[in-house]
């Protein structure tokens, strides 16, 4: 049964990382960036920003911040979105 919750609450985690991926990657199109040169505004690597992308890479709140100013937005907004 631990391993039906754990199941259910990683695909619940792998959704909801994905959901914010796309919503990154939205941004920064919507910017005209390409992934390196977010990379260098943001101050990662473009494989960073792909495996971001990709929703291969956690993030946390201060690089959520970085990622929002830099596609100028904000964490409210980001959030907004999210929650649409």
């Amino acid at each position: 049964m631990g391993n039906i919750q754990w199941s259910e609450s990683r695909g619940r985690w792998t959704e909801s990382r994905a959901k914010l991926a796309e919503i990154l990657k939205g941004y920064r199109l919507e910017c005209g960036y390409t992934q390196a040169e977010a990379a260098k505004i943001i101050g990662i690597s473009q494989g960073e920003v792909s495996r971001i992308e990709k929703a291969d890479r956690g993030l946390e709140i201060d690089d959520l911040a970085r990622i929002a100013v830099a596609y100028n937005r904000t964490l409210s907004i980001l959030v907004e979105d999210y929650l649409k």
